[in-house]
This record gives C-alpha cells, structure tokens and sequence, in this order.
C-alpha cells in the first residue's frame, strides 16, 4: 500500500467509523486526519536523516533537483551582451582611427627619409645613384629627398589625399627597379628567392604601396559620400506649380 492509499485509509477510518466519538468529544474528523498526516510527515523525516528508505521503499525526497553549478552559465549569459557591447566600441574607434593613423605614420616616415636623403646623410645614397646611372647623383638624391620631404607633408595634411597616395604609389614603384638594374645587390647568387639585405629592403616597399592604396581608395569613398546639405538638395521634392484647366463653365439653368 502506497503512502497515498495509506492517508485516504486513515482518513475514511477515522472519519466515519469513529465520526459518534469524535463528535461525543468535541473532535472533528480532520483534526485526526492531520494529525496523522504529520505523525507521517515526522516518520519520514525521521527515515531521511538516519539514511534509510521511505517505507514504501523509495529514497525520501525533500526537494526537487537543480542543475549542477548555474552560476557559471548565469554569468557567462549576464556578461556576453556586455563584452560584445564594448568589443564592438572598441571595432568602431578602430575604423574611425585607423585611416588617420596609417596617414600620419606613412607621413612621418616620408619626412624621415626624405631629410635624409635632402642632407646626403642617408646611407642608401650610393644604392640609389647605381639605380639610376644615367642621371648626376649630386642632385638627383637630394630632389629626391624633397620630393618625399613633399609627399610626407602632404600626407600630414590630408588634402588631396588621393592625389598624394597615388605619387606616393608611383615613387615607391620606381625603388622596385633595383630589383632589375642591379640584379646582383638584390640577390644572392642571382636566386630570385634568396634576397640580401638590400633586396629585403626594397621588396618591403610594396607593403608601403598597399597602404598608399588604401588611402586612395579611403578618400574616394569619403568623396562618394555626400554630407546632410547635400543630401537634403539631391532630395528636395520639385516645386509643382498649380495647373488651370480650361474648363468650360456650366449653366445652372441647364
């Protein structure tokens, strides 16, 4: 017999079989029953903590059962939206300021390397009068310092920046032609894989050329991009002017 059966048993005997007595003694009925029911409640209690069954031989259970350690999952579901929240501010000052920032440290170097070259206390002077024997090294280094001393400034500035990228662009092409004037600076033993310093040198210009690439193509959406007056004129609904129809007039009398 189950615990149930045994509490409607207890409940029917001591409701109507002794129902006179406990009417003659002033007793209700339920006031047996639940008096019962907790002498049932304490004798299984009493089974739980000795660490034995339930007498119809089943664990007692006091509690429902809860997951094992929430509180990690809790936590990791309450911070997630928070951390993206912050990752995604921290992407969107990084695409703001990265195209300045790539700007201004191209500029810096141009002026570096351009005073160098302007005072002929570079020491790639030699490297870079052998590129191109046909012209005087005595004032083909130093213009060419003035020019990227130029390009650095005009990097600085931001003006024109299209404009800028792209002779900046063409100046770096021109330090490839080492690779080809003077095969066996750039080279070891003529392999085209194997270079020396010198070819190392001139070959990590064409990371320079990228990023010149990068601002050109950065000015030209900024250019494509319309400010609000702009938009506002673009989109500005056409005054219609009213249109009189010639109507002829009706006769009331018709």
């Amino acid at each position: 017999m189950t615990d149930l059966e045994r509490f409607h048993f207890a409940d029917a005997f001591w409701g109507r079989v002794h129902c006179p007595v406990n009417k003659f003694a002033g007793i209700g009925s339920h006031a047996w029953t639940h008096r019962l029911a907790s002498m049932h409640y304490a004798f299984r209690v009493a089974n739980y903590h000795r660490g034995t069954s339930s007498p119809n031989g089943r664990e007692a259970v006091i509690s429902m059962p809860s997951s094992a350690n929430p509180a990690p999952v809790s936590l990791l579901r309450r911070s997630l939206p928070r951390v993206m929240t912050r990752l995604q501010g921290v992407s969107n000052i990084l695409t703001r300021a990265s195209v300045p920032l790539l700007r201004i440290s191209l500029g810096v170097v141009f002026i570096w390397f351009g005073a160098l070259k302007f005072t002929n206390s570079t020491p790639v002077a030699e490297l870079v009068a052998d590129t191109v024997p046909f012209l005087p090294a005595r004032w083909f280094v130093p213009a060419l310092g003035a020019f990227e001393v130029a390009l650095g400034l005009a990097l600085l500035v931001g003006r024109w920046l299209g404009v800028v990228a792209l002779l900046m662009v063409g100046h770096l092409s021109g330090t490839l032609l080492v690779l080809v004037t003077q095969p066996q600076v750039a080279f070891k033993d003529g392999n085209p894989l194997m270079l020396t310093m010198t070819g190392e040198f001139v070959v990590k210009n064409l990371v320079l050329m990228a990023a010149g690439l990068v601002l050109a193509a950065a000015s030209t959406a900024r250019m494509a991009v319309p400010d609000a007056t702009t938009r506002e004129a673009e989109f500005e609904p056409p005054h219609l002017e009213p249109i009189a129809l010639d109507t002829p007039a009706l006769n009331p009398t018709d």
